[in-house]
């Protein structure tokens, strides 16, 4: 599976990431997270991916206040301190 460095979010609360050339969109990724990822939807240019597992942690990672966090996608961003959006 590969590994790469969040960078920074996309508009959409995905954890963007750039791996030979191409950008990758990592749904509930943080900025400054190293993750492993895999890619369900590939494009020329883009992939968007999910997390396997989080190599490193970023500080800015938090515990969702809802509990329907992740299941109801009205809010992307619960997992990220509210200083670092």
């Amino acid at each position: 599976m590969p590994i790469a460095l969040i960078e920074s979010l996309d508009r959409e609360g995905r954890g963007v990431a750039h791996v030979e050339g191409k950008a990758v969109f990592v749904d509930s990724a943080v900025p400054g997270e190293l993750v492993e990822y895999s890619a369900y939807r590939k494009k020329p240019a883009w992939e968007a991916a999910r997390i396997v597992r989080i190599e490193r942690e970023s500080a800015a990672r938090i515990s969702p206040r809802c509990v329907f966090f992740g299941t109801c996608g009205g809010c992307s961003m619960q997992h990220i301190e509210d200083a670092r959006r």
